[in-house]
């Protein structure tokens, strides 16, 4: 409403002074707001600029990131635009499917005293060029109080631990874990079983125990916590325990995991407590059950001759739900691959712009019609590279998954060997490696803290039944039968 608009109305004329009636004018016109952003006509000079500001007032979070990144690019952009740009990018930033164009607006923010809110974002894309010393300054860099502050002492703990510095890693992930107010769900399960596979090279078994038993059980870390305190277990000397877990990780529960070190371990444990031919069992099954598909999926790998193009049609089709049957390959493998660390924030990313794209479809961008065709443009183009790099990433991650499995069939022909030569010595009337396998059950006195005095869960029988309250609280009852 204007001041004429107010002055002419009868009861302005009648209760209101000409000063108030100003007042409520400037009131009534003032800015536009969408969040927290403002809109001005100064920031429409810059075409990118105006796509932003609109985009977002419509609810787009991935789209303005694009624009604004843009708008950095052109030299003419004053001061003033860029700063009231880099504040609305940051708070978009915080979207975890607008990370890949928040990496964009990073990329394009030099100055020292614009780069404080953008040292996360920095790093993240230093290493996607493979510039990790540039990575951990930029993560460095990142100050108490900032939104990523913990997720970047995540990444210098990830870092300090591959550079086998793991005093250093250590106290970085103690201090998300000690953190207040703490840290999210899903930094709080990543740091606690970033410790425990710490602390398990540490050789500090029953620590790793510990930490690994706090993690979610509803979050996606769980099953993989639930395996790897089997191995904690195992080398801390509780078999029974061991193999408890080992149980829970193997569980229906679990069908879409895919982990053929479970049934390898399982051989593993029972060779120790010379149980060889209950170990000779697992390792047949280890053999039986993944030999063949991941034949065909090195057969597939190199039949296809996977390129990134190929690779995001399969890595669709899986996510649309087609069978992997087709391929002889299993649909637990390729959602193993497709949910691995390398494409979690991938797929986030795809998920959001898809939706944005989806938006701009049902009417989102109408009433900016200058804007819209740019703005579909720009998530179109963003939504393609997203797509090769999931394609490329997608090819890796089986990849890693073909290599794992190598690596542990070769551990599974060195045991056969071990177990033919033991099996060989118990008929001689002598224990192979005697003096380093199991003799009994763990003493109860020495069972690790939270844990039952008796079997809680699925005493193995031919119900097969599963409890998810007891997955992770079964003990074993198998009993060594190694002599001295």
């Amino acid at each position: 409403m204007t001041l004429k608009m107010i002055q002419a109305h009868p009861i302005a004329k009648k209760f209101l002074s000409p000063g108030l009636a100003v007042i409520l004018a400037s009131a009534l016109a003032g800015p536009v707001t969408a969040g927290a952003a403002t809109v001005k006509k100064e920031q429409a000079r810059d075409p990118w600029a105006q796509l932003a500001w609109k985009s977002q007032s419509a609810g787009f979070r991935v789209l303005p990131l694009l624009a604004i990144s843009k708008a950095l690019d052109n030299p003419a952009l004053s001061e003033a635009e860029r700063g009231k740009l880099l504040r609305l990018a940051n708070r978009l930033a915080g979207n975890p499917g607008a990370i890949f164009a928040a990496k964009e607006v990073a990329t394009r923010v030099t100055d020292p005293e614009e780069t404080r809110d953008w040292n996360w974002f920095s790093g993240l894309a230093d290493i996607d060029r493979g510039e990790n010393q540039a990575a951990a300054t930029h993560f460095a860099a990142v100050k108490k109080g900032d939104r990523n502050y913990l997720r970047a002492r995540y990444q210098l703990g990830v870092m300090a631990y591959k550079s086998k510095r793991l005093a250093d890693a250590e106290s970085l992930f103690k201090e998300i874990l000690d953190a207040k107010p703490s840290p999210s769900p899903d930094l709080e399960d990543m740091s606690k079983l970033a410790l425990g596979r710490l602390w398990y090279e540490q050789k500090k078994f029953q620590s790793a125990v510990a930490v690994y038993r706090t993690i979610s059980r509803n979050g996606p870390l769980f099953p993989v916590a639930l395996f790897e305190q089997s191995w904690a277990f195992f080398m801390a000397g509780f078999p029974g325990h061991a193999l408890g877990a080992l149980h829970g990780a193997e569980s229906p529960f679990f069908r879409d995991q895919f982990n053929p070190e479970a049934p390898l371990l399982r051989s593993i444990i029972l060779y120790w407590m010379c149980l060889y031919r209950d170990s000779d069992n697992a390792l047949q099954e280890f053999i039986a059950r993944h030999s063949g598909p991941m034949d065909q999926l090195e057969n597939f790998l190199a039949r296809q001759q996977l390129n990134p193009a190929s690779a995001w049609d399969l890595f669709e089709n899986l996510s649309a739900g087609v069978s992997g049957d087709s391929l002889g390959i299993p649909r637990n493998i390729l959602l193993t691959a497709a949910t691995s660390d390398r494409m979690t924030s991938l797929r986030a990313a795809l998920t959001q712009t898809s939706r944005e794209i989806g938006m701009i479809e049902d009417g989102k961008l109408d009433e900016f019609n200058e804007v819209k065709e740019g703005g579909s443009a720009l998530l179109g183009n963003h939504f393609r590279a997203l797509r090769e790099e999931t394609g490329k990433k997608f090819i890796l991650a089986l990849g890693d998954l073909r290599t794992k499995y190598d690596q542990l069939r070769a551990q599974a022909d060195f045991l056969y060997v071990e177990l033919l030569t033991s099996e060989k010595d118990k008929i001689l009337g002598k224990e192979h490696l005697s003096s380093e396998k199991f003799t009994g059950r763990a003493k109860a006195g020495k069972r690790p803290a939270g844990w039952g005095q008796r079997v809680l869960a699925w005493a193995p029988d031919n119900k097969h039944e599963y409890w998810w309250d007891e997955v992770g609280f079964y003990i074993d009852p198998a009993k060594a039968a190694c002599v001295k």
